[in-house]
């Protein structure tokens, strides 16, 4: 990446906070979309710890939590140019977070780890389901155990296909 002609100790001071709107948050912002990569590595200093912690309150697993920061990260990213300063850098980048963070609790919310459905103790080749669930092969409603009686299915199979 090329390094913008910025004041790094400016750029240091921006990213360790302070008020919204000052002119080191401003050179903050245009060495950042310059694509100074010192300047991102002040951003990713300051704030993951704390992007960490507020991943956290929305979803169970630390893992998911570091996937949804870095996730938020490639989002400013990529919208950084979108970026146009009627809130503070911090409260941008933490509007990202949440939102991905709660997108991703919904989506973890809905799945289940197949570790909490597997059962270590059982015999890999005992039946899936259960075999009193299903009706017995010689039923009379169906004979063979499909839907279709045998002579039925023979008698289909045989028939031309028409148009």
């Amino acid at each position: 990446m090329q390094q913008a002609h910025v004041d790094i100790d400016a750029v240091a001071e921006a990213a360790h906070g302070g008020p919204t709107h000052t002119d080191d948050e401003t050179h903050f912002i245009e060495a950042l979309r310059a694509g100074d990569e010192l300047a991102f590595v002040a951003l990713i200093d300051r704030y993951q710890p704390g992007m960490l912690r507020l991943a956290r309150v929305f979803v169970r697993d630390v893992s998911v939590a570091e996937e949804v920061v870095q996730e938020a990260w490639f989002a400013v990213l990529r919208g950084l140019h979108r970026f146009e300063a009627r809130s503070s850098l911090k409260w941008w980048i933490s509007n990202i977070l949440v939102n991905g963070a709660k997108t991703r609790a919904t989506r973890e919310r809905r799945s289940i780890p197949f570790s909490s459905v597997w059962d270590p103790d059982a015999d890999p080749f005992d039946p899936s389901v259960e075999p009193e669930r299903f009706r017995p092969h010689d039923a009379p409603q169906w004979p063979g155990g499909c839907g279709v009686g045998t002579r039925g299915l023979e008698l289909a199979t045989r028939e031309p296909i028409r148009s």
